[in-house]
C-alpha cells in the first residue's frame, strides 16, 4: 500500500514530448487539416463537380474535431495530464473509444452519401483527404488509449478504498453536474447563435467558438458548484 500511498504522478516539464503525446497532437492536426478538405469528391448526376468535405452533411468531421480537442486537453494540459482522480485518468481511453465509434459512423455515413448521388447518375469516390481523417482519430485514440494502460502501470489500481465514496459524495457530485451543465449550456448557446448568424461556410468558425463556449461554460459551472459548496464562515468557526 505504500507504493500508492501518493497517487499524483509528477511529469517532467518536456512531457508533451512524450511519443504518445505527440501521436495525439499529430493526430488531432491532420484529422482537422483533413476535414477542411473535400472527402467525397466527382460528378453529379447533372454532370457539375462533387466537392463534400468532412464539415458538410452530418458533419462527421466536426464530431472528429471537438473529441480530439477533448483529447487534445486531457493528454497535454499538465494538471488533467497529472490528476488523481481515476474518471480523469480513464478519460483518454473513454475518449480514445469515442472516436473509434465516430470512426465507424463516419465510414457508414460516407458510404450512404455516395450511394445516394450514385443513385442520382452521378460518379464519387472517397478521396485521402479522407482517409487521413480517419486515420488522424484512429491515431489519437490508439495512443490516448496506450495512456491510460501506461496510467495504470505506473500508478495502480484506478480505485483504491474509499474513492467511490468520495467521487459521490455531494461536494465533489454538485460542482461536477454543474460543470456538465453550464458545458452544455455554453455548447449549445454558441450554436444556436452561430446557426441564425453565419453561413455554412463558416461551420468551422462556430464549431471551435461552441467548443471554447463550453470550456468557458464547464469553468464557470464548476466555479459556481464549488462556490455552492463552500462552508459558511459562521459554521467554520464552530
Amino acid at each position: 500500500m505504500a507504493a500508492y500511498a501518493d497517487s499524483r504522478l509528477d511529469l517532467p516539464q518536456d512531457f508533451r514530448r512524450q511519443p504518445l503525446r505527440l501521436a495525439v497532437a499529430a493526430g488531432l492536426a491532420v484529422t482537422t487539416i483533413a476535414s477542411l478538405l473535400p472527402w467525397i469528391s466527382g460528378t453529379s448526376g447533372f454532370g457539375g463537380p462533387v466537392a463534400i468535405n468532412g464539415y458538410a452533411g452530418p458533419g462527421d468531421g466536426g464530431f472528429l474535431t471537438i473529441f480530439g480537442l477533448g483529447m487534445g486537453f486531457v493528454v497535454l494540459v499538465r494538471w488533467a495530464a497529472e490528476a488523481k482522480a481515476a474518471p480523469m485518468r480513464l478519460l483518454p481511453a473513454l475518449i480514445g473509444g469515442v472516436l473509434v465509434l465516430t470512426t465507424i459512423t463516419t465510414q457508414l455515413d460516407a458510404a450512404t452519401e455516395i450511394r445516394g448521388i450514385e443513385f442520382e447518375g452521378g460518379h464519387v469516390a472517397l478521396t485521402p483527404a479522407f482517409w487521413a481523417a480517419s486515420g488522424g482519430a484512429l491515431f489519437m485514440a490508439l495512443a490516448g488509449m496506450w495512456l491510460t494502460v501506461q496510467d495504470r502501470l505506473r500508478r495502480g489500481p484506478w480505485f483504491r478504498g474509499g474513492d467511490l465514496r468520495r467521487a459521490f459524495g455531494r461536494r465533489t457530485v454538485v460542482p461536477v453536474v454543474m460543470a456538465i451543465a453550464g458545458a452544455f449550456i455554453g455548447f449549445a448557446a454558441v450554436l444556436v447563435v452561430a446557426a441564425n448568424s453565419l453561413q455554412s461556410a463558416f461551420v468551422l468558425i462556430f464549431v471551435v467558438g461552441a467548443v471554447f463556449g463550453g470550456m468557458i461554460g464547464g469553468w464557470l459551472g464548476y466555479k459556481v458548484g464549488r462556490w455552492l459548496m463552500l462552508t459558511p464562515p459562521s459554521k467554520r468557526s464552530s
